[in-house]
């Protein structure tokens, strides 16, 4: 009988790991979208004849990443328009601003802050002892919100916001996951909700 040498067996193993790993699907990221629309019919034809749009992004309170706006022109081409620069007066036929949105707790009470309570009993006699959660309100979610603009017509707009819960991780790759999602389907119907389980991949 032929003996395999135990470290062949495992370089086979090891490869038939990598090429499965290979062959699986990308982690999702899922993203609530919810779009709103004003201006009726008239603006679904706006935007649906328009040719090219230019994006700004908005001060936010908090911070958005230093290359929020190159990710989202990276994210505008998968529409049917061109992106061209921001300029005043406007040369696009839609003007697109980008926000960055930090969604956090409301202020709760010192009651609500007790995490944990006690009672003790000893020979030197009885108390009790409390100790409190400081760390100030909780980030619930994360978001990013689009305003679609006609530039002829203030009137016809469409807003898009795309959120993600706090517990998943928010890092370059996930905010390109984000700006993907928030721009499928567009022009989308006037109200729509819906969670899109968009792929993590380093592409936009």
């Amino acid at each position: 009988m032929i003996k395999t040498p135990w470290y062949r067996l495992g370089l086979v193993w090891a490869s038939f790991a990598l090429s499965a790993c290979a062959s699986l699907p990308p982690p999702t990221l899922p993203v609530t979208v919810t779009v709103g629309t004003s201006g009726g019919p008239i603006a679904v034809q706006a935007f649906r004849d328009a040719q090219s749009v230019s994006v700004r992004v908005l001060p936010s309170e908090t911070p958005a990443p230093d290359n929020l706006e190159a990710l989202a022109r990276d994210a505008l081409k998968q529409l049917p328009l061109t992106v061209v620069p921001d300029v005043t007066p406007p040369t696009a036929d839609v003007i697109a601003t980008l926000e960055f949105l930090t969604e956090v707790s409301k202020p709760e009470t010192i009651v609500d802050r007790i995490t944990q309570s006690g009672v003790w009993f000893g020979t030197g006699g009885s108390g009790f002892n409390l100790t409190f959660d400081l760390s100030g309100p909780r980030v619930l979610s994360r978001a990013i919100r689009w305003r679609f603009v006609a530039a002829n017509d203030a009137t016809i707009q469409q807003e898009i916001t795309a959120r993600v819960d706090a517990s998943r991780t928010w890092n370059e790759r996930a905010l390109r996951a984000v700006l993907t999602a928030s721009l499928k389907d567009f022009l989308a119907p006037p109200v729509n909700q819906r969670v899109i389980q968009q792929p993590l991949t380093d592409r936009p």
